[in-house]
């Protein structure tokens, strides 16, 4: 078999990257074993890179369509990571995932802290680190070593300033207590969760279908929901977000509203519920996240799937959607590779990046996220925090030229508080500015209307501008050689132009 080159292989990539988000089944794991392969030739490539190591171990997690072929690629995942941090030895990525990929595949756990400790070593850091502990803390504890366990969970709490990784707290700190194995039970709305002893576990789950109360039931290795003569069987995260729900009093998940929505099959009226989907382009972190902030604000909610819910008010009050609307943002790490800045990769991407919503300061998400779906990759955006102009950082000089252009077709009938000004040369390659009279404060308000606006302009014409994009620009040949010499000349004003009579 031909070994690709480093430039074939990145085309491969960008080119298997836009085809993510195929259904379940053939067409699926055909697409999963395609990139087994892609990563595989990037290792042979370059083997003290993580990123590819890291990457085809997922893969193997994920590809397979018998419990046969699942087993086998365990262990392919395994030995892919092991080798990664012979590879690499001073980078932390590879161990921090090894540790994960070994607990959830419940091997030595004595393997889980030897690498968990190693990256904490090599110095893993922000959220992976506070997440790192709790597997770290649930390795202890399985090895029966409960005080440690404690203290390094402790530790994880003071880490998380903002409370933003609670709920990943909370769900490591149930496994612990899962592995008792015993049921747990809420009788009354009001009251906290409690353990079930084995002896009694028959009498609950008979009073559970008399309708008497509901059950978690997290005994075997399938979970239940058991009440009023039925049961609902649970995907394992499903019932620990349930879990941490009850253990929260039931604020998010009255008793009384399930019985009503589910069980009784008694249509509720539109007036009375909102049904809020999570669309495909949000991220799981996206999902987990919304979950934890409704519990926090005790906004009640009811899950009818991973990505949809209820919230069961009539009125959600101003109050409560200010507090929303101005939860704040947190640092996150934004890698760039080289190709990102190349004309590849702003040619032939359709789409741009995933990026949390609510790692974002909450005057640019909707802008960030609107923005990649029309294709100009946009990494990051700060509302400036009332000191500096609030901005939103662009992958690469070709992206910043293409904005520009989008701007002056699309934005013409935009009223705006300040002039939004693309600018050069920075680390991204691009970025662009809010610009502000003199001597004037920023309003976080006028920001938040601003970025809004030209949000749902780009929203409504994206599938348009990516198709103007994709039959504009061609990757390679002689359109390729005039952008980039646009580019080393640092000639932006020439590149915007030539951008611009290329779409007339």
């Amino acid at each position: 078999m031909r070994i690709n080159t480093i430039e074939e292989l990145l085309d491969w990539e960008d080119n298997w990257l836009e085809r993510d988000g195929l259904d379940e089944g053939v067409e699926r794991n055909a697409w999963l074993e395609e990139g087994v392969e892609l990563y595989k030739q990037f290792i042979q490539m370059d083997k003290r890179e993580p990123r590819y190591s890291i990457t085809l171990s997922e893969l193997y997690l994920e590809v397979g369509r018998d419990e046969k072929i699942k087993k086998g690629n365990q262990l392919r995942a395994y030995e892919t990571l092991r080798l990664a941090t012979i590879h690499a030895p001073n980078k932390p990525d590879a161990f921090y995932h090894l540790s994960f990929v070994l607990a959830k595949e419940k091997r030595r756990w004595e393997a889980v802290l030897f690498y968990g400790n190693e990256a904490l070593e090599k110095g893993i850091t922000s959220s992976k680190q506070i997440k790192l502990l709790c597997n770290l803390a649930l390795g202890y504890a399985r090895l029966g070593y409960i005080s440690k366990s404690l203290k390094l969970f402790e530790e994880a709490r003071k880490l998380d300033v903002h409370t933003d990784h609670d709920w990943f707290i909370e769900l490591y700190s149930d496994r612990i207590k899962e592995n008792r194995r015993e049921p747990i039970l809420l009788k009354e709305i009001n009251e906290k969760r409690k353990f079930v002893s084995r002896e009694d576990y028959t009498a609950v789950i008979d009073d559970a279908m008399d309708g008497k109360c509901v059950v978690l039931d997290l005994t075997k290795e399938n979970k239940f929901f058991r009440a009023i003569k039925d049961d609902i069987r649970l995907e394992r995260k499903e019932a620990e977000i349930l879990g941490y729900l009850m253990d929260h009093s039931m604020t998010s998940c009255p008793k009384k509203r399930i019985e009503e929505s589910v069980w009784d099959d008694r249509k509720v009226s539109a007036s009375a519920v909102d049904n809020i989907v999570l669309t495909k382009e949000n991220t799981k972190e996206d999902i987990e996240m919304v979950c934890q902030l409704l519990s926090n604000l005790n906004i009640p909610t009811f899950w009818v799937d991973s990505n949809k819910f209820q919230v069961l008010l009539n009125r959600l009050p101003i109050s409560m959607m200010k507090k929303i609307m101005n939860v704040r943002g947190q640092e996150f790490p934004v890698r760039m590779e080289g190709y990102h800045y190349r004309w590849r990769a702003f040619a032939q991407r359709r789409f741009g990046i995933k990026v949390n919503a609510l790692d974002l300061d909450p005057q640019v998400s909707m802008m960030v996220k609107m923005l990649n779906l029309a294709g100009v990759t946009t990494l990051a955006g700060c509302n400036g925090h009332h000191r500096y102009s609030p901005n939103f950082q662009l992958s690469g000089v070709f992206q910043g030229a293409w904005f520009k252009v989008i701007q002056d077709k699309y934005f013409t009938k935009c009223v705006l508080h300040y002039k939004w000004n693309v600018h050069f040369g920075n680390q991204s390659g691009s970025s662009i500015i809010a610009e502000k009279i003199p001597n004037e404060c920023w309003d976080m308000n006028k920001i938040y209307q601003d970025t809004v606006q030209m949000a749902v302009v780009i929203e409504k014409h994206a599938d348009e501008i990516r198709q103007l994009k994709n039959q504009t620009f061609k990757r390679d040949g002689e359109m390729k050689k005039i952008g980039k010499r646009f580019v080393l000349e640092e000639d932006y004003a020439g590149l915007i132009d030539w951008m611009r009579e290329l779409v007339r």
